[in-house]
């Protein structure tokens, strides 16, 4: 192996790495969890408050709803049965150097330090649109809704690189907005109607995982 070869970064291009039956620690009709030891998919993060980061690497990460039948109130409207991450901000390659650098593939520069990570199969695991939960011509049909916008993470990487592709062959000035359900980006000139259906937040920000259980085991934690 030449010198140039031992500094290359390890660079794997779709999280699908020959995932097997024995990586997965956890699955459910949306999420698929990987052993945090195993070194395959794609990190996602979800953001804690670091003051309880302690209680949950020892107890788990728990659903609004789970806390709130446990006494523990928000003040939200709404407590969600499922658990929600960060999908990737970013369609990189992902580089496996160390655990940082597979972070940062997917987030680019982010604060670790009031987040929890695991790992997901991204052809097991699917994304939706954040967004959906602010509009107000989905109240209370956020449930049903929302599952309009799923697709795997694999089938969003690739709407979003496409994204991204458009975004930097247009027209600075130019707005671009996005269809909450495609994921997809449009270029509308100048034109400043709202559209249902439609938001101009970054979709690439503004989407989630969604894990449906009350609480999240430690064990799927990763370390960092």
């Amino acid at each position: 192996m030449s010198f140039l070869e031992l500094i290359k970064p390890n660079l794997d291009t779709d999280g699908n790495d020959n995932i097997t039956d024995d990586d997965i620690i956890y699955q459910d009709k949306h999420c698929c969890i990987l052993n945090p030891k195993c070194g395959k998919g794609i990190v996602v993060c979800t953001r804690i408050p670091t003051s309880k980061k302690d209680i949950i690497n020892r107890e788990g990460l728990k659903s609004s709803e789970q806390l709130n039948k446990e006494g523990i109130q928000f003040g939200r409207e709404v407590n969600h049965s499922s658990i929600f991450f960060k999908a990737p901000q970013f369609a990189n390659p992902i580089d496996r150097t160390s655990i940082y650098t597979e972070i940062s593939s997917s987030y680019d520069d982010i604060d670790i330090y009031d987040k929890i990570f695991i790992r997901i199969d991204p052809e097991k695991t699917y994304t939706f649109s954040s967004e959906i939960r602010t509009k107000a011509i989905y109240y209370r049909k956020y449930d049903t809704t929302i599952l309009k916008s799923k697709k795997t993470v694999v089938d969003y990487l690739k709407v979003i690189k496409l994204n991204k592709a458009l975004i930097n062959s247009i027209y600075r000035g130019s707005r671009v907005t996005y269809d909450l359900f495609t994921s997809k980006a449009y270029n509308v000139g100048n034109r400043v109607e709202q559209y249902d259906g439609y938001d101009d937040y970054d979709i690439n920000y503004h989407s989630e995982i969604l894990i449906t259980t009350p609480t999240l085991l430690p064990q799927c934690f990763i370390n960092v």
